[in-house]
């Protein structure tokens, strides 16, 4: 390289160590969220509907340790004649790829729910 090269990445790593990586989102610090809030607040976005069925599933099926609402407001999805809640959209694109494995994988849930309430 030469010294104007040199130079030139000397000035960019001070800049971008002096100023920081921010975003248009930053707005100061992070206070911490009471996840049991965050579930609250993502299914109260939902229908009255909706929301039963998703207190009623809890979880996603195709992630079991992840609770509806726990990434963003549940998602419904359509798979052949159910309705199923999925936890965000790589699941919605996993769960409308493989209905049949989305649905087994329900009903699995659904009976270890009926389990644990034993």
């Amino acid at each position: 390289m030469t010294r104007i090269h040199l130079r030139i990445a000397a000035v960019l790593i001070v800049a971008i160590v002096s100023f920081g990586c921010t975003s248009d989102t930053a707005q100061g610090p992070v206070t911490p969220v009471d996840p049991a809030e965050m579930l609250r607040a993502n299914r109260a976005k939902l229908s009255p509907e909706d929301q039963k069925l998703v207190e009623a599933q809890d979880y996603c099926p195709l992630m079991p340790q992840m609770r509806l609402g726990g990434k963003g407001p549940p998602i419904k999805v359509k798979v052949k004649d159910a309705t199923v809640f999925v936890c965000c959209k790589s699941c919605q694109r996993q769960a409308e790829e493989d209905p049949e494995g989305t649905l087994a994988a329900l009903k699995e849930l659904q009976s270890r729910s009926k389990d644990q309430k034993k």
